[in-house]
């Protein structure tokens, strides 16, 4: 990831965040919108064509097709937070981030350590920018 690029979304948002209960809504909110965009890359990958796009593949080969989401709770350093996972019409779709399940697997430690990195550069920023 662009350290710059992050730098600078980080003192955007450190604009905003004014006590420690803001900075923990943001870093909720980042833990799902980031979750939330890998399982739609992940349902994009197992379906074989974007959102909005039509199946090019043979309709014989493969009629699956997105099927809305379903809610999930996911706990973590973050607190408990609500997700939306993709679910598709066969019920084939296995996501890898967040398995069906699983409150919070390993997986998600990892994406929880970049939050906390995250958390840390806004803090700096917060007290001393």
């Amino acid at each position: 990831m662009n350290q710059q690029k992050l730098r600078a979304f980080a003192g955007e948002l450190a604009k905003d965040i004014h006590t420690q209960d803001d900075l923990a809504e943001l870093s909720a909110s980042l833990v799902k919108m980031t979750i939330e965009a890998a399982l739609g890359a992940e349902m994009e990958h197992h379906l074989g064509y974007a959102k909005h796009e039509q199946n090019t593949q043979d309709i014989d080969i493969s009629n699956n097709t997105r099927n809305g989401y379903y809610p999930k709770t996911i706990k973590g350093s973050h607190g408990e937070v609500e997700i939306f996972v993709p679910r598709d019409r066969s019920s084939s779709f296995e996501p890898i981030i967040i398995e069906k399940e699983a409150y919070l697997t390993e997986r998600l430690s990892e994406v929880e350590v970049v939050d906390i990195n995250l958390n840390l550069r806004m803090r700096v920023i917060f007290q001393f920018g």
